[in-house]
C-alpha cells in the first residue's frame, strides 16, 4: 500500500493545545514506539548470537544482546521473507529483500546488493554448509553460486520451490515443491522425487546433528525419516491440524523439533507447536506468548535454550527455557507504520496511536509503554481516525473502514456507533466539530454523513447528484461550526468537472453541511486556522504545502526547506502563526505563517504522516512516521 494511498485515509482533527518550540534545531527525535510490528523471519548467527528480524515492509533490524534491544540495518524500504547465515564463514549472511538479494560480511551491520541474472523474486534460498555453495530460486530456474553471489550458473528448471535445505553431511539438496519432495546429490543438476507420499509441502529440515534425520511439512501433513529420506512416516497425529507450514529442529537432539500449524479455525496464522520424541507427542508453547500468531522460529545455535518467535503485530518474543515461557524483546525493533498521534489533554502522558497494519494502542507513560486498546480490525484494514472528544477526553473514537466505534472510558470498552454508515462504503474517516462536540462528520461513498448526538445516529447530507460521492479528508472550522471542507470526488448530472475535467475537488459548505460548493483543487489534506475560518492551510496530491486566506478560493503554495514535500501540518491553537510541517524524514516549523521555515532537530526515520504539540510539556512535539512515534524534547 503506498504512503498516498494511506494518506487519503488519515483523520485530520488537532485538538491538543500546544506550546511554541525554542532552539529546535538544538535536540534531536527520540523513538518511543510502539515496538513490535510484523516479523516474517528469524536467523540467529551461529558464532556470535548476533538475531537478525526480518520484517513485513521496514527492513531488517539487528539485535546483539539476545534480543534486548534492536537496530534498523540496510535500507528499510521493503519486507524481508528469508535470512540465511554461511556458518562456514562468519559475518556472512544472505536476506531476499523485496525483489532483492542483499549480502552483508559483517553480521548485518551493513548490507550490500547482489547481483541476479535476471530481476525476479527469490523465492527459495540455502547455502551448503560445507562449501558455501548458495542455491537461490527465481527467474523459474534453479541458480547456485560458488563465489557468494557474484556469478550465478542456472542447473536446472525450477521445480517452484518453497523451502530448499542443503545436507551438511553430503551436500545433498533437497526441495520442498507442491508436487512433492524431491532431492538432487549432483548440486541440483538432476533431480530425484521421493517416496514422501505427500504434496503441497512448504517446508523441509536436517537434523544438524544427524543429517539422516529429516522433515517435512506441507498442507496435509507433517513427516520424519530416518534413514535419509528413504522411507517416512506420519507423525502429525496430535496436532490440531495436518498443516504444517514451518519446521526448525534442535540443533543437538535430531528428535527435539518446533513446528507452525495452521488450522482453519485460526485464519491464515499458525500456532506454535514442539515435541521432544520426534512427532510422537506434541505440547504448546508455554505461558507469555500471544496464541495464534505465529510467522517465524529460530533458535540460538549457540544457546538452543534461547528461542525466538516472530509474530504478525507483536513484533519478536523470546523463550530461555526451549519455550516453557516466554517474554516480550522488542526495544528499539520500529516497524509500526502509525498514522495518527494524539494527545489527551486533561491526562498527562496519555498519548493514542493509530498503527495502519492493525487496531489502537495506548501509552499512559509518555511512551514508556503501549498498550492495545482496540484491535478489532481486519488485516489490509486499519484504524484511520482516531479522534477524543476535546470538551471529554475520555470519549475516544476510532474509525476503522466499515465500522465506527466509540469509548467513554479511555479504550477500556468499545461499541459500535454507525446507525446509518453500514453498508456505505464507510472509510473510517470521521471529524468532530470542536464548538459542538456532540456534532461529528463521515465521510462515505456515496456522500457525507453528519450525527448530532455523538455517532449514536446518521444521516447524509448529500446524495451523488449534489456532487459529493467519495469524501477523502474533512475538517469543520474550529472558529465557526457552519463552515466545513471536503476534499471528494465529484460526480452526477448537476455537478460540472473541474479543470481540465477533474472528478475531483475541495468543497466547502458554509451551513452545516446541507449546501456544497465546489472552492478549489482536490487535497491530500486539509487544515483550518483555529481563529480565522478565512484562513486555510492544503497540501495537494504532489505535496505541496498551499495557503489560502480567502476561505479556500484561492490558494499559494508555502516554500518548505529542502524538497518542499509535506506531508502533514499542525497549528498552534496558542498562536495560530506558528506552524508544524512533517515531511519525508523531518518536520519543520514556522512562526511567520508560513512565510519562513526551520527544521525541528534532527532527521527523523520514514515519512512524517502526523504530528502533535504536547499540553502538558512545554517544547515537546510527537510525531507519527512509518517508523513508529517520535517525541522531540529541546
Amino acid at each position: 500500500m503506498s504512503p498516498l494511498f494511506r494518506r487519503t485515509l488519515l483523520a485530520i482533527l488537532c485538538a491538543a493545545p500546544a506550546f511554541i518550540l525554542s532552539s529546535p534545531a538544538a535536540a534531536d527525535w527520540r523513538p518511543v514506539g510502539p515496538f513490535g510490528g510484523m516479523v516474517t523471519v528469524l536467523a540467529v548467527e551461529p558464532a556470535t548470537s548476533t538475531v537478525l528480524a526480518g520484517t513485513g515492509s521496514d527492513g531488517l533490524f539487528r539485535s546483539r544482546d539476545h534480543g534486548e534491544t534492536w537496530q534498523p540495518v540496510g535500507d528499510g524500504s521493503y519486507g524481508v521473507f528469508r535470512i540465511v547465515f554461511d556458518p562456514r564463514h562468519r559475518g556472512t549472511v544472505y536476506a531476499v529483500q523485496g525483489r532483492f538479494l542483499q549480502k552483508s560480511t559483517n553480521s548485518g551491520r551493513s548490507w550490500g546488493s547482489v547481483s541476479l541474472p535476471y530481476d525476479d523474486v527469490v523465492a527459495a534460498l540455502a547455502i551448503d554448509p560445507r562449501r558455501s555453495i548458495l542455491y537461490a530460486s527465481f527467474a523459474h530456474s534453479l541458480y547456485k553460486s560458488a563465489d557468494g553471489g557474484a556469478h550465478w550458473t542456472r542447473v536446472h528448471d525450477s521445480l517452484l520451490e518453497e523451502d530448499l535445505e542443503v545436507d551438511p553431511a553430503t551436500s545433498a539438496v533437497y526441495a520442498a515443491t507442491p508436487t512433492g519432495l524431491y532431492r538432487s546429490r549432483n548440486g541440483g543438476g538432476a533431480w530425484q522425487r521421493l517416496s514422501l507420499d505427500a504434496s503441497v509441502l512448504h517446508d523441509v529440515s536436517i537434523a544438524p546433528s544427524n543429517p539422516s534425520v529429516l522433515y517435512a511439512g506441507g498442507e496435509y501433513g507433517l513427516y520424519r525419516s530416518t534413514d535419509g529420506g528413504g522411507h517416512w512416516r506420519a507423525i502429525h497425529e496430535g496436532l490440531p491440524s495436518p498443516a504444517v507450514t514451518s519446521i526448525t529442529v534442535h540443533p543437538n537432539r535430531p528428535l527435539t523439533l518446533y513446528v507452525k500449524v495452521r488450522a482453519p479455525q485460526w485464519g491464515p496464522i499458525g500456532r506454535l507447536f514442539w515435541s521432544v520424541d520426534g512427532g510422537a507427542h506434541w505440547q504448546t508453547a508455554g505461558p507469555g506468548l500471544p496464541e495464534g500468531n505465529l510467522l517465524s522460529f529460530a533458535i540460538d545455535p549457540a544457546a538452543p535454550s534461547r528461542v525466538y518467535a516472530g509474530l504478525p503485530q507483536d513484533g519478536v518474543y523470546r523463550s530461555v527455557d526451549a519455550g516453557r515461557h516466554w517474554s516480550w524483546a522488542n526495544r528499539g525493533l520500529r516497524t509500526q507504520n502509525v498514522s495518527r498521534v494524539v494527545l489527551d489533554h486533561e491526562r498527562p502522558g496519555t498519548v493514542y496511536a493509530g498503527p495502519l497494519d492493525f487496531g489502537l494502542v495506548k501509552s499512559t507513560d509518555a511512551g514508556r509503554s503501549w498498550k492495545i486498546i482496540n484491535d478489532r480490525v481486519y488485516y489490509g484494514w486499519r484504524t484511520a481516525t482516531v479522534a477524543l472528544d476535546p470538551e471529554q477526553t475520555s470519549t475516544v473514537y476510532a474509525g476503522i473502514p466499515g465500522r465506527l466505534e466509540r469509548s467513554d472510558d479511555g479504550g477500556e470498552h468499545w461499541r459500535r456507533v454507525d446507525v446509518g454508515l453500514q453498508g456505505v462504503s464507510f472509510n473510517g474517516l470521521i471529524t468532530i466539530d470542536p464548538s459542538q462536540t456532540s456534532t461529528l462528520y463521515a465521510g462515505g461513498d456515496p456522500t457525507i454523513f453528519k450525527s448530532t448526538d455523538r455517532g449514536e445516529t446518521w444521516l447524509p447530507l448529500g446524495q451523488p447528484a449534489a456532487c459529493i460521492t467519495q469524501t477523502l479528508d474533512l475538517d469543520v472550522s474550529p472558529s465557526n461550526s457552519s463552515v466545513v471542507f471536503a476534499s471528494a470526488l465529484a460526480s452526477g448530472a448537476s455537478c460540472p468537472p473541474g479543470p481540465r475535467g477533474n472528478p475531483f475537488g475541495l468543497f466547502k459548505s458554509m451551513d452545516g453541511g446541507a449546501h456544497w460548493a465546489r472552492t478549489g483543487l482536490f487535497m491530500n489534506k486539509v487544515v483550518l486556522d483555529p481563529t480565522d475560518s478565512s484562513i486555510v492551510y492544503g497540501m495537494d496530491y504532489s505535496y505541496h504545502l498551499l495557503k489560502s486566506t480567502e476561505g479556500g478560493a484561492r490558494f499559494t503554495r508555502l516554500s518548505l526547506p529542502g524538497p518542499g514535500l509535506a506531508t502533514t501540518l499542525t497549528i498552534d491553537p496558542a498562536d495560530p502563526s506558528r506552524l508544524y510541517a512533517g515531511s519525508i524524514g523531518t518536520a519543520f516549523t514556522s512562526a511567520d505563517g508560513g512565510a519562513t521555515w526551520e527544521q525541528v532537530g534532527k532527521k527523523i526515520e520514514g515519512w512524517v504522516y502526523d504530528l502533535a504539540i504536547d499540553p502538558d510539556v512545554p517544547g515537546r512535539l510527537w510525531a507519527a512516521t512509518t517508523r513508529g512515534v517520535f517525541v522531540f524534547a529541546p
